[in-house]
């Protein structure tokens, strides 16, 4: 096996975390010994065992992407969207030149990437399964 001579530059931070978006309120929070757990409020959790955990509140995507790009929020997890958030971030952070890059490398192409434009489909889930096991037994 032979040994990668490749490396890699960090030159930008981006933080989407639940003690604040952005490095600047994270280092603040942090310094001052907060806390980014707290109960519970994106869902009903009174059936579960723990009703406490670190949520990102308040958190908007739109603030990180340029308009044209904004529709491909609708078919993005909220998970994909602070990681584009955190890596338009890091970009702004390293003041990349955007006008200097691939456009296929930029956070928002790669979320799209990540996420293909959802399809209608011609018939429900349920009724989809019952086809499929009216043709499984025949």
């Amino acid at each position: 096996m032979s040994v990668s001579t490749r490396r890699v530059v960090l030159t930008g931070i981006g933080i989407v975390n639940p003690l604040g978006e952005g490095v600047g309120p994270y280092w603040e929070a942090l310094s001052r010994g907060e806390s980014g757990v707290r109960p519970i409020q994106r869902f009903e959790c009174a059936a579960l065992p723990t009703r406490f955990a670190g949520q990102v509140a308040n958190f908007d995507a739109k603030k990180y992407l340029e308009k044209k790009d904004r529709k491909s929020l609708r078919v993005m997890a909220r998970a994909i969207q602070m990681a584009v958030a955190a890596a338009q971030m890091a970009c702004d952070d390293a003041k990349v030149d955007k006008e200097k890059i691939d456009p296929a490398a930029s956070p928002s192409s790669s979320a799209r990437a990540c996420c293909p434009p959802i399809r209608k489909r011609s018939a429900s889930p349920r009724k989809r399964a019952s086809t499929a096991s009216r043709a499984a037994s025949t």
